[in-house]
């Protein structure tokens, strides 16, 4: 699965950042973050949508 919407956005950042040579550690984390809401349910959700997904990776 793919992330959408605001995920989507994410992601080419990601790349943009990949192809200018500028480090990606940042944008990676939140693509990751984007993918596993995704696959827990929240393809539709945005950044409000991903709070608990980080609640659960701080416990």
């Amino acid at each position: 699965m793919r992330p959408t919407g605001v995920g989507q956005r994410v992601e080419r950042i990601l790349h943009t950042h990949a192809d200018a040579g500028v480090g990606t550690a940042r944008p990676a984390v939140v693509v990751d973050l984007f993918r596993r809401g995704v696959g827990a349910g929240h393809a539709e959700d945005g950044f409000s949508g991903m709070v608990g997904l980080m609640a659960k990776a701080e416990a």
